[in-house]
């Protein structure tokens, strides 16, 4: 039995594995799975989503809408998680560790989406589109989070969000140098 890797498998393993660590986290910090409803929603429908192009991905075609799923799903999963305090949470450590995770993932997901777009860029090309993209999207949180009650938006969480976008593009690049995730690894060649 071969077991064949795909990148809408390890996308599809992304948003499994932030589900997972929700419902850990959640139960460690023993908050109500009920205030995390939404989040653990759009997280499954992540890896669902994945699920489907994996076992439909035939071609990869330029300017493919399909990769644009996975980071703006991350996004809203983002936003929501910003959206409340959770004061009846008992968190074990500081939850501060959760940013640059949370960026490490969205830069990554933009990655896939960037490549997919601008096929022939350079790498510094690539991380700058992201750099871009998740950094506006960091200061938007920031922003969001001052509306809400419980929550004090500062420069320090959109420094260690940075951190987690530019491990992100580290990471993203080390995967991009494996076959395996160059855009049109997953199209058959002519017979």
């Amino acid at each position: 039995m071969t077991v064949r890797i795909t990148p809408w498998g390890i996308v599809a393993a992304i948003f499994a594995a932030q589900f997972c660590g929700a419902v850990v986290v959640a139960a460690a910090f023993q908050m109500d799975f009920r205030d995390l409803g939404f989040q653990l929603i759009i997280l499954f429908l992540g890896w669902v989503s994945a699920l489907v192009f994996l076992r439909r991905d035939r071609d990869d075609r330029p300017n493919d809408f399909r990769w644009w799923i996975p980071p703006c799903l991350y996004a809203l999963f983002i936003f929501l998680m910003s959206d409340d305090a959770y004061p009846d949470a008992l968190p074990l450590f500081d939850t501060n560790i959760f940013h640059p995770i949370e960026y490490l993932t969205l830069a990554f997901l933009l990655g896939f989406a960037f490549d997919r777009v601008f096929r022939h860029r350079s790498a510094g090309a690539l991380c700058l589109f992201v750099f871009c993209t998740g950094g506006f999207w960091a200061v938007c949180d920031e922003i969001h989070q001052s509306f809400v009650p419980g929550r004090t938006p500062t420069f320090a969480d959109i420094a260690i969000d940075f951190l987690g976008i530019g491990a992100g593009c580290a990471v993203y690049l080390a995967f991009r140098r494996l076959p395996l995730m160059k855009p049109g690894a997953g199209e058959k060649s002519p017979a």
